[in-house]
Parts: C-alpha cells; structure tokens; sequence
C-alpha cells in the first residue's frame, strides 16, 4: 500500500495488524531533533577524543573501541555518560513507532540503541510495557514490549560496545544470536534507522535464516544496494526525507488499527468520489486485496465514477471471459455491476459491455437474465431480447 509515496508491502501491514510484526530501531531514529545522538561512528569519536587516540578510516569502531578499553580507557562508562547528557528529550519518531502498534499490549520494540528515549516516549504517553536489557533478554519467538538487544545507559558493563562484547554476545555466549535466531524465524520484521553499511546491521544479518527472508524489510533512502544480500527487502523513502518517512508510518499505524467498521466509515464518509490522497495512498487496491474489506468497499460505493475507477484495477476481468470458473470475489464485483446499472442505467452497462468486446461470462449472462425476468417495472422482454444479442448463452423469461 503506497502511504505518502511509500510503498508498504501487505504482508508487512497485516503483520502489523495481527501482532506479528517487530520494530527494529536503529541509531537513526535517536539522531533527529532534539534528540541529536550520535551514531555508532560518531560515538566512537566522541569516546576517544582527548586521548590522543584516532580510530583508522577503515577501522570497524568495536575494534577500536575494544583498543581502548586495553589502554584503560573506561568505554562503557563514557558511552554511557555521552547517550545520557547529550539529550533531554525523545523525538517524535519515537513517539509514532511506539504508536504504530494496534495495541498496547502488542507493541513489540526491539533497539540497539543504548539511550531510553523510548522509555520517555512511553512515560510522555502515560504507557506502561514490559522493559528488557541485555543480557536478560526474553524468548525471541514470544516478545513484547521494548527490547534493549545491546544493552542500557542504566547498566554500562553490561553495553555491548566492543569487539570483546559482540564476541559474547554473538559467540561465545551467545544470548543475542539466540535471542535473534528465534525472533527472525517468529516475526515479520521492519528495520528503522539503519543503513546498508552499518556494523550493527551486519551483525543482525548473521543471525538472519536465509529460509525466512519474505519477512524482513527495511525503511531506506538507498533501495539500490545490495540488500538481498542481507536478506532484506527495501521500502523505499525520499532521499533524506525523514519527515516522508515518519509521515507515512503514521498513516500505516492508522491502517493498522482500522477494524472492518472502520472501513465501512471510511467509505461512507467519501461517498461516490475517491478524495484524490486515497487514489495516490494506493488504498483502494488495500479494500480490494481482501474479500471482507472488498464487501464492504462493494457495498458502500456507487455509480458512474466508481465503475471508471474499479474497472481500471481490473475487477470486472472475469465477468467477460467466457470460459472461467467464478471466483467469490468475482460474484461480488458481478453482483455490484447488475445491482447497480441494470434496469437503472442500461445505457452505461451497454457501453461497458462494448467496451470488453460484448463477450459475458455464462455466469454474468444468467444473473443479468434472472435480474431482468424477476424485476418490477422493467419491460422484461425487450431487455432480454438486448442482452441476449450479445455473444452469450441465449436467455429467456
């Protein structure tokens, strides 16, 4: 579904929807007004400046960091003041992750940041949920709440930073790629702040099964690299529109806690005329993409207009293919023609006909028969003798 020109796949969104989807939130999402953190790179940075030591360009910075803690440089500490002074306040992508979440009790969070913007985030909004620090991580294939993967300012010796650190997590002891292996084999999952070069990244790759790679997306800028080769599926943003981007996870957090009511409100309160952000917002083909929203999209819709916008994403195909089975679908959109031009607006179902070559399914040319045969205050007899002009089945009252 295309939300502010971002196109978000279905599976994704019904994950979403049936509480099977985990955020992935990355340094990205805590580097943006006024929360202004630094990324993995510029922490590093940060951690050595005044030491006299500089990390090499193609240095990964938990080697780097890890050569400092061997001179006796107190890292985890120094991160840990760094995330914790450098800010006051969370920022509004925090706000509408946490809120894409039908649910309060199925937001599922998975970070690995450091900082507790999240946490104040929640606070601001008055949500309690369940809070995880690594290495205490909960069973990957049942989570909720927000998951701190890496570690929490709250508990520096515990922040994985290092090469050493990764090495225990990842290896050794390995209570992240545990953690991780059985979360990726569970959950749809939606990475957010993260880029293709990113070191956290890599190592959340290497406890991806290459068997479940449908399931694993990305929000990105960069849709051109390789990320197949991550097993990630890109959903792509404007170059550096951020504001894109938190845009349309609001909109997909709407959708995502609309039940079939809802929907039904939503068509009532459009009327005969899609507004143009719903054609642009690709929503229409949302109703269309399953049959209990696509009754009620037949339901609450009408007219002239409606017939024009349908027939351009094709869901009238089968009622004009002579030798085909009827689908459910295919009944309902059939249904929808006859219910509303037949016997009402001859002439705009003549012209539609005509202009799919005048060739009716059996099925189609048996209700429209049966339509005309049963009703009130039609002259039966002359509209069947037209129906049945065209190339089908020949109908009689």
């Amino acid at each position: 579904m295309l939300l502010e020109n971002v196109d978000y796949p279905d599976r994704l969104i019904e994950a979403l929807k049936d509480g099977k989807l985990v955020v992935f939130a990355g340094a990205g999402v805590s580097m943006g007004d006024p929360t202004n953190l630094p990324d993995f790179n510029s922490l590093a940075e940060q951690i050595a400046y005044g030491t006299g030591e500089q990390k090499k360009k193609s240095e990964p910075c938990e080697v780097f960091l890890g050569k400092l803690t061997e001179k006796g440089i107190a890292v985890h500490n120094e991160a840990a003041k760094i995330l914790s002074t450098a800010c006051v306040e969370h920022n509004v992508l925090h706000e509408t992750i946490i809120n894409l979440f039908p649910r309060r009790d199925s937001i599922k969070i998975v970070t690995t940041n450091f900082d507790q913007m999240f946490e104040k985030a929640l606070k601001s909004q008055k949500i309690a949920t369940s809070i995880f620090n690594a290495p205490a991580l909960p069973l990957g294939d049942d989570i909720q709440g927000i998951i701190h993967v890496h570690g929490n300012v709250e508990n520096p010796k515990k922040m994985i930073i290092t090469d050493e650190d990764f090495g225990k997590a990842y290896l050794s002891e390995g209570y992240a790629s545990r953690f991780l292996v059985k979360l990726f084999e569970t959950y749809t999952i939606l990475f957010v702040g993260y880029s293709y070069n990113d070191t956290i990244l890599r190592y959340l790759s290497r406890a991806m099964l290459k068997n479940n790679v449908g399931n694993r997306f990305i929000l990105t800028d960069h849709p051109r690299r390789n990320w197949s080769m991550l097993g990630i599926t890109p959903v792509q943003f404007s170059k550096d529109d951020y504001e894109q981007l938190q845009r349309s996870l609001v909109k997909l957090g709407d959708i995502a806690k609309r039940g079939l009511t809802d929907w039904q409100a939503r068509i009532l309160e459009i009327g005969n005329r899609p507004t143009r952000e719903m054609i642009d917002d690709t929503e229409i083909e949302y109703y269309l993409s399953d049959f209990n929203r696509s009754r009620v999209l037949a339901k609450g819709v009408h007219g002239k207009y409606w017939l024009q916008i349908l027939d351009e994403r094709k869901v009238f195909d089968n009622c004009f293919t002579e030798e085909i089975v009827f689908s459910e679908r295919d009944e309902l959109w059939c249904n929808w023609l006859e219910k509303e031009f037949l016997g009402k607006d001859d002439k705009t179902l003549f012209d539609f006909i005509f202009s799919h070559k005048s060739v009716l399914n059996r099925k189609t040319a048996e209700n429209f028969a049966r339509a005309i045969c049963s009703s009130e205050g039609i002259e039966g007899e002359t509209l069947v003798n037209e129906y049945s002009g065209l190339r089908v089945p020949a109908v009689r009252c």
